[in-house]
Formats: structure tokens, sequence, C-alpha cells
């Protein structure tokens, strides 16, 4: 039987006669359109060697040889050589020596050499020649040792020189113009580099497409690392350098390699064999570089791997298990989770049968089997069932699963995952114990209550909705108990309702209801979302409730409030009026009673200039009391006049340096500072605005009463200061706790007072001490408190008897 001529050997090469001439149908390694791209590349190299080389391939270890091995041979030698058969089909009696070497050499993938080996180890006739025979491993595209290489190179004198004169002979001749038209017709990627600097001799059309992509006449004289310069820092260019040397080849599957192409660097991956080119005298001239691209293989099957590594990954962090059943022979292979998910360790290997064993038996029958029956028709398959671990303990799983049927439509496997959804139904049957609970507390409560899914479909009504309504269950799915909401109130209460459901914010809404009997009352309607933790919503829950007698009550407490408030504006107009008159009538009455008192204050100094000679002793006595009387009588109608002006004038806040003003005051009782030789001090005092003249005023009276009451023997000593303070810092119940206040802080160290008095002593003529040693009218502190209040601010004192005072003044930074 003739075959097409290989289109990777050249067409007038004996091994290319001897493979066009041979029918490989029945052949082990089958037809040559079959053959692998490895086996093509190692029968390229070996019918280009110079040298002696067998090549035996596959498990049946078929023969192959090159041109150069047929010249060691006779005519006796040629017909045990059959070309195509297994070796030991050829050699049987060799069989026993050297059947194990290439044995074990296809199971480890070693190399093995011999030296100076007389040539009857393959023939087994004694021959006056020796070689050194190596023996190297070829391996396929998964690392796999699938040939076996025996390169011979002659060690004794005569058929060396034998073999040199016919190789320089068929070189001469032939052998380089046929290499480079094998190499150019080569559907194999293949460059040829030559010298120890890898010059680039000749790169085929399927290197240049597939790897070099580069102009053929730029790189062929060129070294390899010169057309290619971002080899230098990667692995290659060592590899050539150690193949070179040692005259071994090197291989490599998925070899990662990083190219630049038009500026932008790539990562690819090849699968390459460095081959060394051996001269007559076993001397490297070259290296035959054949190199696939299998990029896309390797990103594919990465891509591949990574999902299944992220599937795998996914369904043990779900503590999914998952399970390969084939349905003809009912083997099951299943992941390690599925052992475990029964109560076994991971390592454990469950049978289909096992696995029922486990079933509940009840659901075994009721629902596998069921299950098994729809899944014929359907394709698919799921259930959950009960089983009980092997440690006796109760679970419940979810499975699921898809039946895969050959072309003829019979069921082939089935793939499917098992899920321990046993805490999951714990939790659902606790939920459903709990809306159990809260149906039956619901219908015992007479509010109306009233629930609706997350898209607000109201779904369940208590007892008391269709007590008060009349409505059936079939009234209220088709949105009867919104239909009995008033006509005034509806639209209002379907908007409020779809804003809330929108944003999931409560509903609050007041609205009228149609009761059983026809009549409409009043109800507060309140709805809340309940949400997971997510904040989804989940379930609406909403309240109706009757306030009828409310919204009676109410309307009739406003008519009275509304009665009240007119009455009390006509009274309060009318205090209005009356406290005008009274305070326009104490300022007259006090203008008027200071008439009189001048004219007797008038009389008195008259008498005491002229007639205070003429008067007896208790004359005299009588008289110095009537003068006292009426200087005390001036000095409270002064203050009478202060404490009404504080409430008539007008209010007008300007801004107002306190310390300016406290210097003010001082400088007022500079004699009597002088005269008692008191000391004050003032502390950055800060700037408010009030009312200057009351502010000064409230400065003039408290200072005064420092130095007023004072201890005898002891220096008067009055200290003034000033800080910024929070309200919050004031009132333990704040309205406003951040408003800031000037706390302006009087103390002095004389007589003090006891501490029952410390809220009584702004009483108006509230007088702690006799009017013999300390003279006044009870109206002084009065007119500070009035003062602070009209300032909207706080005062407060405290004292100890014979210590001192100290009176801290609150004033608001408006």
């Amino acid at each position: 039987m003739s075959n097409a001529n290989p289109e990777f050997l050249s067409p007038h090469s004996e091994i290319a006669k001897l493979i066009r001439n041979k029918d490989w149908s029945y052949n082990p390694i089958g037809r040559t359109n079959l053959w692998s791209p490895v086996l093509k590349s190692a029968l390229i190299i070996i019918s280009n060697s110079k040298l002696p080389i067998l090549l035996f391939w596959g498990n049946e270890l078929v023969v192959f040889y090159n041109d150069t091995f047929l010249e060691i041979l006779n005519s006796s030698d040629k017909e045990k050589f059959s070309f195509g058969q297994p070796f030991k089909n050829i050699l049987n009696k060799e069989w026993e020596f050297i059947g194990p070497i290439l044995k074990n050499i296809l199971l480890h993938g070693n190399t093995v050499l011999h030296q100076n080996q007389l040539f009857e180890v393959f023939l087994g006739e004694k021959r006056n020649i020796s070689y050194t025979i190596n023996f190297n491993p070829v391996n396929d595209e998964l690392g796999k040792t699938t040939g076996i290489t025996v390169t011979f190179i002659a060690t004794s004198g005569n058929e060396k020189k034998k073999l040199t004169k016919n190789i320089e002979r068929y070189s001469a001749t032939q052998s380089v113009r046929e290499f480079r038209k094998i190499v150019a017709d080569s559907s194999i990627p293949i460059a040829i580099l030559r010298g120890p600097h890898h010059i680039i001799e000749n790169v085929n059309s399927a290197m240049f497409q597939t790897v070099f992509q580069k102009e053929r006449k730029g790189i062929l004289g060129k070294k390899l690392i010169d057309v290619f310069p971002n080899m230098r820092n990667q692995k290659y260019p060592d590899l050539l350098d150690e193949v070179f040397k040692s005259g071994h080849i090197k291989k490599e599957k998925e070899s990662e390699v990083y190219v630049q192409y038009e500026g932008d660097r790539y990562k690819l991956y090849f699968d390459f064999e460095f081959t060394p080119l051996l001269e007559s005298d076993g001397r490297t001239s070259g290296i035959m570089v054949i190199i696939y691209d299998v990029t896309e293989k390797v990103e594919v099957r990465k891509k591949a791997e990574d999902a299944e590594e992220r599937a795998t990954l996914a369904a043990e962090i779900a503590e999914i298990a998952t399970w390969d059943l084939n349905l003809q022979t009912h083997q099951l292979i299943h992941s390690a989770s599925l052992s475990t998910t029964f109560g076994y360790q991971p390592s454990v290997k469950m049978s289909y049968v096992q696995m029922l064993e486990h079933i509940e038996s009840a659901d075994l029958t009721d629902i596998v089997d069921k299950a098994f029956e729809e899944a014929m028709n359907t394709g698919y398959y799921k259930y959950i069932v009960r089983i009980h671990k092997a440690d006796g303990e109760a679970r419940w799983i979810k499975s699921h699963g898809k039946i895969f049927m050959d072309d003829s439509g019979e069921p082939l496997k089935m793939i499917g995952t098992i899920l321990d959804i046993t805490n999951e139904r714990e939790r659902e049957d606790l939920l459903l114990g709990r809306e159990q609970k809260f149906r039956m507390l619901a219908d015992s409560v007479p509010q109306l209550i009233w629930t609706a899914d997350s898209q607000g479909n109201l779904n369940y009504f208590n007892l008391s909705v269709y007590k008060y309504t009349g409505l059936t269950e079939s009234d209220m799915s088709q949105g009867g108990l919104l239909s009995l909401i008033h006509k005034d109130d509806r639209d209002q209460f379907m908007e409020l309702w779809a804003d809330a459901i929108a944003a999931g914010t409560d509903l609050l809404i007041e609205h009228r209801l149609l009761n059983v009997k026809g009549q409409y009352r009043w109800h507060l309607s309140h709805a809340s979302a309940q949400k997971d933790i997510l904040g989804n919503i989940q379930i609406w829950v909403g309240t109706s409730h009757d306030i009828q007698n409310q919204k009676t009550f109410t309307h009739e407490l406003e008519k009275q409030v509304q009665e009240r408030t007119t009455e009390l504006v006509t009274k309060n107009g009318d205090l209005v009026k009356m406290n005008i008159e009274l305070r326009s009538f104490a300022y007259v009455s006090s203008h008027d009673l200071q008439e009189p008192l001048r004219k007797i204050q008038m009389f008195i100094s008259r008498l005491d200039d002229t007639e205070e000679d003429a008067f007896t002793e208790n004359a005299k006595e009588y008289f110095t009391r009537i003068k006292v009387a009426a200087n005390r009588m001036q000095t409270l109608i002064v203050d009478l006049l202060d404490y009404s002006r504080t409430n008539t004038l007008d209010k007008i806040f300007t801004n107002t340096n306190l310390e300016d003003l406290a210097k003010e005051v001082v400088n007022d009782y500079k004699e009597i500072i002088e005269d008692k030789k008191a000391v004050i001090e003032l502390f950055d005092l800060c700037e408010v605005k009030g009312i200057p003249f009351q502010l000064r005023q409230l400065f003039s009276n408290l200072i005064g009463n420092s130095l007023k009451f004072t201890r005898k023997g002891v220096l008067p000593h009055i200290i003034i200061r000033s800080s910024h303070i929070k309200e919050k810092e004031i009132k333990e119940k704040s309205e406003n706790p951040e408003r800031n206040y000037c706390h302006i802080c009087f103390s002095d160290n004389g007589i003090g007072f006891e501490t029952e008095y410390e809220t009584r002593i702004f009483e108006i003529f509230r007088r702690l001490h006799d009017n013999v040693e300390f003279k006044g009218t009870g109206i002084g502190l009065a007119i500070v408190k009035k003062i602070v209040e009209n300032h909207e601010g706080i005062i407060t004192a405290k004292g100890m008897k014979g210590k001192g005072a100290q009176f801290d003044v609150y004033i608001p930074e408006l």
C-alpha cells in the first residue's frame, strides 16, 4: 500500500520512502495522519542527523531509523531491522537484554549511556565494531516519555573511518540541500542555529508565522540574542549554551516566555525542544529549535482550572457536597464533603446504596423515588429529606441534580449537589412558631392588626379587622379593607403608603374607616418595616387604632381652649393696661412723695441751723430721729424709682465692655474705697450685648453691697472676674445646651450670710441685718435680679457667715 509522502520529511530520503511504502492501518501507532507532532518532530531530527540513530516509539517500541543508520548495516542486518515493526518482534533474542533498559526509560524518562559497546548488542553477531550508545527519552506534550532515541557514535578505528567517509560523501552530495528543504517545507515551527553564538541559519515559514513574526531578511545570519534582546534576562540563552556544550537534548512543556511585540510585552507558553546537531566526530555544530505555541491551550486550561478551583472553593465555603452518579453502573463519585455530611471521615468513599440507607425510610419512598421518576421526565432532580448520620444524629438535606442522556435518549449519569439545611430548617420552624404566636396574640387584642409583604400587598388581618369591617377573607384578598377608607382620606393614605414602601420609612396617618354598622370612625394607622441585617424589607406590620373618642375629646378641648384663649387675651390686655397704670402711678407717686419730703427736710435743715441751741436735750434727740427717718424715706423713694425704671424703660441692647463699665463704678466709689482701704481686682471682664445703664446699675449695687457689708478690722477685698461657659454647664435640663454665656463672678471677704438665705436674698425689702449697723432698704439685690432677668440671664448667691459672699451672674452672649 502506498501512502502520501509525509510533508514533514524530504521525499528523497530513505526513511520517507519506507514510511510511504508501508501500510500503517493496523500498526500500533496508527496511520500517518494520526501521528502526533512530537513523533513528527523526532523523525525530522533523526532523518537529518549525520549520526546513526534508532527511534523506538510507543509502548510497543515501534522501530524507526535514519538513512545514516542504514549505512552501518549489511544486507542481512537490514532484513532483521524491519522498519515500523515493534522491536520485540524484530530482535526477540536481544529483547532479554535491551528490553528492560528501554522499558525503564519509558517508565522513568532517564538517559542511559553505554561506551565502547560492541554492535552485537543489537544484531546478536560478533563484529569488530564498538560504539558509544546514547539512549535519550522523547516526551510528549504532557511530559510523559513516549519514545526513545538511540544514537551510535563509532569508537573503533576502521569503522569510524568508514562511517566518516560515508557521511562526508553523503553530506557533500545532498544532505545539506535536503535538510534545508525539509526544514522549509515542514509545518512544524523549526529554526536552525549555528555555532556557540547561536547564529540564525535557517527559519521555516511555520516558525516565522507563529513565533518569530519578523522579516526573514532582517534576522538570518544574526545572533539570536541580537534579534530578540528581551531574551537576555530569561533562561533560554543559558539553555541553548548548555545544549551546545553537552550535546544533550533539552525539552520543556508549557514554558513561560516573555516577548515584545510592537512595543507591548506579552507572556506566552511554548513547548520547545533544543536538539544538538552533531558532526561525524560527535562535535556539536548547531542546534535545531522546535517550538510549539501552546499559549491558547494553556490559557484555556488555566481558566478552566481557575473556574474549577473557584467552583470547588465556593462549594467548600457553602459546605455543598458534589456527586456524580453513573446511572448504568450506579457507581458514585463524590467530594469529601459528602462523606462528612453523612457523618464519616472525609477520606471515606461512599456507595450509592450506602447513601440511600441513611435517608429516612418514609422520605425514601414518598420523596426520593418520586423525585427520580419526575427527573426522568424533566431532566432535573431535586428533593428535601431527613437523614440519619453515622452516629445517629438526625439532619435535613437538600439535593439538586441534572440527568444527562446519550444520543438515543437513555440516561447515562446524574450530577448534583447535597447541602445540609438543618440550621435553615430549624430557623424556619422557629419563625413558623413565632408567626403562630404572633397571630394568636394579634387575635386577642382589640386593635386592628395587619401585615403586608415587602411590596406593600396586604396578606394578613387579625380577628378584630374582620369583626370591625364585617368582611370575609375573600373580600380582603380583593382589596376590601382599603375600599373602606373614607373617600376624602383615601388618596392621601395611598400616597403616604406608597412613599413609605419606596423609602422604607414608617407610615403614620389619621383617617376614617367604615365599620360594620355603616359608621365612619377615626383611626390612627401606623405601619413599620421589618428589615434584615442588610436593610432589606422583609415584611410590614401595621396597626389601626380607633381614636374616635380622642378626636371628639380633642375637638371639644380645642373649642374650650379657644374660648379660654380669647378670654385670656382680653384679660391680658386689661392686665397690661393695669400694669402700665400701676407703674405710672408708682412713678408719679414716688415723685409726689418726694415733694413734701423735700419740704420736711428743708424745715429740718433750717431748725438745725437756727434753733438747735433752744432745744432741750429730749427735743434734740427727737429732732435727730426725725432727720434720720426723713433721710431713710428719701433713700427708699429713690430705690423704688430705680426698681420701677428696670421694668418701664425700653430694653435697647448694645455691645457693652464690662471692664470699662466696672472701672466707672469703682471710680464712683473712690472716696469710700479710700476711706475703708478697700482693694478691688478686675480680671478679664468680657464684652456682652446688654442694656448699658442697667448693667452699670448691677455693678454699682453689687460693689456697693460688698463695700457696705464689711467686717471690722478686716480690709475689704473684692474680686470681679468673668469667663465663657455653655448653658449645659449651668442648667441640668437645658433646651439649648450649646448656648454661650458670659459668667461674671463677684466675690468679697465681708460678713457673708447664712446659706438658708441664698435664694431669699433677692426678695424685695428682704434685709438680713439690722438697720443700725448696716443702712439700707432691701431693694438693691431685687433690682440686680430684675436686671439679670431683663437680659434673660441667671443669678445665684452663696455665702458663709463671717467669711464673705459670692454672686454669680450669667448673661447670654446674644
